[in-house]
């Protein structure tokens, strides 16, 4: 876009730059014709001040709007270019990245909603020593987050509750006499 600029200058000013002015660039029978042999000295000078001032002004805003019209093509061919990246990533992220966020978000909504539930740990349950795992009945899997240690006498299929404590973590409660409970977080 510069270079047409500067060619577009080039055409109209080439006759200044060798020293042309308007009235040089006519012949003398164009002179007489148009009746410049008519007019006097100051009236030939100030006729060609106002034309300068034309061609100066003429060539000003024709600058000023090739460039203007430069500026908005390349303003629609970066809104084209972004919208296009944009639909890219659409079509090649965004189905993943929705699917695992959804997935994620109704994860933490269902234990948000799940203040308190109870199941069944399945199989043998010998209690818990620090990184003791435990997976219910409903297919979930808990997990110890601290190190205290609690063998009751070993038993098949022990009903637990889970709740959220005031602290915020969650607690596995043993439903029997004793009800000893360890703080956990569901790994599964």
């Amino acid at each position: 876009m510069r270079q047409l600029t500067l060619f577009l200058l080039g055409v109209v000013l080439a006759p200044l730059a060798i020293g042309q002015s308007f009235e040089d660039q006519l012949s003398s029978a164009e002179q007489e014709m148009i009746g410049l042999d008519k007019l006097t000295i100051s009236e030939r000078a100030a006729l060609f001040e106002v034309i300068e001032r034309y061609k100066n002004t003429g060539v000003t805003a024709a600058v000023a709007e090739v460039e203007n019209k430069a500026q908005e093509e390349k303003a629609q061919a970066v809104a084209a270019a972004a919208v296009a990246a944009v639909d890219d990533y659409k079509k090649t992220e965004e189905p993943g990245m929705v699917a695992k966020a959804l997935e994620v978000f109704k994860k933490e909504e269902a234990d948000r909603q799940r203040e308190r539930f109870t199941s069944v740990i399945v199989g043998k349950f010998r209690g818990w020593e620090g990184n003791t795992s435990f997976h219910l009945e409903n297919g979930e899997v808990w997990r110890q987050t601290n190190n205290d240690r609690f063998y009751p006498k070993a038993a098949e299929n022990v009903p637990v509750a889970i709740y959220k404590s005031g602290s915020g973590y969650y607690r596995l409660q043993i439903l029997d006499e004793k009800s000893a409970w360890v703080t956990v977080k569901r790994v599964r």
